[in-house]
C-alpha cells in the first residue's frame, strides 16, 4: 500500500535541496492550498505544485 502524504526531509531528499528549504517549499504548498499548520501534505498536492509526474515518486 503506497502512502498518501510526503514529509519535508523526504521532499529534501527528492529535490536535492536543504531540510529548511523544504520546510519552507512545504510552508508555501499550505498557503497556496489553504490549509493550516497540521495537516498533512499529500504526495499528489506535492506532484501538482512542484511539476513533478506522480510515477517518478517513490517513497
Amino acid at each position: 500500500m503506497e502512502r498518501l502524504c510526503i514529509y519535508p526531509k523526504e521532499a529534501a531528499r527528492l529535490l536535492n535541496i536543504g531540510d529548511r528549504q523544504a520546510q519552507r517549499l512545504f510552508r508555501n504548498i499550505r498557503f497556496a492550498l489553504n490549509k493550516k499548520k497540521h495537516q498533512y501534505i499529500t504526495v499528489k498536492e506535492f506532484c501538482e505544485y512542484t511539476g513533478i509526474d506522480e510515477r517518478f515518486i517513490v517513497l
